[in-house]
């Protein structure tokens, strides 16, 4: 596939987010991977389902998640469709029924409010690395934001209005403006560690790697099950919760917690940036009994 025919125009010359750009870019990247070890001589004309089943298995025997071999399915569809509205294509096996997004649910947890309290509450004096990306996943916490802007705020995003201190969110995968006000601890974290300043920049898979470790240290332990594929065959095994927490894990526990404590929904997706309830209900971690709770303190319930 050309240089100009992957990316058709930049895909009907919408504006794209880098971030959207680059998982294009991974899709186009693993077809190339895919065409260098098959010869499978890809082009407009050889995407049909024998390029599908032969692009899926690939995938698969490389060891991607099904999520990840969803979402390269899903990127090249959206080519596709550029393709062929812009002229480049007329081949519409892509269409096919069986051509299709695979997907999974995967385990996704969010944390309590007492456990955001046990790791705000730790003493990292001592390893300054786990100290660092505590402080930048609590930015995450106590805005909503996604950890490619969660992980870079500038002392200059930090505004007044009417005597309330706000950070300003320039959401780099929506484009959304968006204001947060500043949680006290924030202000706190950003004054006694940083100079008044928000915490700097740190690699992302450091995050990763790092608040696992601050999450073991504050005991967030307790049993998650799961299933894994081991050798072909699915299992379910028991991981502790802190080998599960990443950089995503902080806004997924604000918009959770924050649902919990019956903060209005459409207040909530403000901060987020979510579009749609549907969205935001299909994103939160509400346990049905922790629903039920939360619907039992209505005033329908209450009278």
């Amino acid at each position: 596939m050309s240089r100009k025919e992957s990316q058709s125009k930049n895909l009907n010359n919408v504006k794209l987010s880098p971030i959207t750009v680059r998982s294009y870019k991974q899709t186009v990247n693993r077809i190339k991977d895919f065409d260098s070890e098959t010869n499978f001589g890809i082009n407009f004309n050889t995407i049909n389902l024998n390029f599908y089943y032969a692009f899926v298995q690939y995938l698969e025997k490389n060891n991607y998640s099904t999520n990840t071999i969803g979402k390269h399915i899903k990127n090249l569809k959206t080519i596709l469709n550029a393709a062929t509205e812009d002229g480049y294509n007329s081949n519409l096996k892509y269409k096919h029924r069986d051509f299709k997004t695979v997907s999974k649910e995967s385990v996704s947890i969010y944390l309590t409010e007492a456990e955001i309290e046990a790791i705000y509450n730790l003493d990292l004096s001592k390893t300054k690395d786990w100290e660092l990306a505590r402080d930048i996943f609590l930015v995450g916490y106590y805005t909503g934001q996604r950890v490619s802007d969660y992980n870079h705020v500038k002392k200059e995003q930090v505004k007044r209005f009417q005597g309330t201190e706000v950070i300003e969110f320039n959401q780099r995968k929506t484009g959304k403006k968006l204001y947060v006000p500043l949680h006290p601890r924030l202000k706190k974290i950003f004054k006694e560690r940083y100079q008044d300043n928000p915490p700097p920049e740190l690699n992302a898979p450091d995050i990763n790697e790092f608040i696992k470790e601050v999450g073991r240290k504050a005991k967030i332990d307790s049993e998650i099950s799961l299933e894994k594929e081991l050798n072909g065959n699915f299992e379910i095994v028991k991981v502790p919760k802190y080998s599960l927490i990443q950089s995503h894990t902080a806004r997924r526990s604000f918009c959770t917690n924050a649902y919990l404590s019956k903060m209005p929904v459409i207040d909530i997706m403000a901060i987020s940036g979510h579009s749609t309830e549907r969205e935001f209900y299909k994103y939160i971690k509400v346990k049905p009994q922790e629903r039920a709770i939360k619907i039992s303190q209505s005033n329908f319930f209450t009278k």
